[in-house]
């Protein structure tokens, strides 16, 4: 079956923003999953797509049967291209290489060992702190001086769940981008292991628990 021509584009855009290691994307539609990693997507909720530490191995048996190259960066898509437009699926996977450039603080990441990988994972369940909304805004900054079809309001940077949820997209990214461009030639796993962003520090500084109770409170009143 050929791949659609959104996903194409995707992979083209991983590999510009510097993710060398295969791209695998699985699609909820696929004719390969396996009931278990059916099972297994459906438990993920309501989410247009995710990605994981072992994502791709516990996709490996199934979904990847015929085109597994060795540990990389797996995206499960929940909804497929054909139900997305081409900027949607491209701002998404910023959103997921994000994740993956967050992850690679954990050996198991990129462990070929399949055994000690799945034993040293950490949940699927993502992380969205201030070291992943630094990872995705490089992501995505530098996607979008490639000329890539992006946009903000399709990187979910400020759901209400996260650390920073009160704080819009475009702030997140002001924080950061000054840092995209004077890293521009470093990767992304590379900045993350140095200090963050002074700018993006004032959103997950001292304040940051009153803000959560300030928001909890509203939650409250308005449930």
């Amino acid at each position: 079956m050929n791949e659609h021509p959104s996903y194409t584009t995707a992979r083209d855009l991983c590999r510009a923003i510097g993710i060398a290691r295969p791209i695998y994307f699985v699609d909820v539609h696929s004719q390969y999953l396996t009931p278990a990693e059916m099972a297994f997507i459906q438990s993920l909720g309501s989410t247009t797509a995710v990605t994981g530490l072992c994502a791709d191995l516990m996709l490996r048996d199934g979904a990847l049967r015929y085109s597994w190259n060795g540990r990389g960066f797996c995206v499960i898509w929940k909804q497929s291209a054909h139900e997305l437009t081409e900027q949607q699926v491209l701002s998404v996977v910023c959103h997921e290489a994000g994740h993956y450039f967050d992850y690679s603080r954990f050996p198991s990441r990129d462990e070929p060992n399949e055994r000690k990988a799945k034993r040293a994972r950490v949940k699927l369940r993502a992380h969205h702190g201030s070291r992943w909304v630094r990872a995705t805004v490089h992501a995505y900054e530098r996607a979008r001086l490639l000329g890539f079809n992006v946009a903000a309001d399709h990187l979910q940077l400020n759901h209400p769940s996260y650390a920073a949820g009160n704080v819009s997209a475009h702030r997140l990214i002001d924080a950061v981008v000054p840092e995209v461009h004077e890293r521009a030639g470093e990767p992304v796993e590379s900045i993350l292991k140095s200090p963050r962003p002074r700018a993006l520090s004032t959103f997950y500084g001292k304040s940051r628990r009153k803000r959560e109770a300030t928001r909890r409170d509203q939650m409250r009143k308005s449930a």
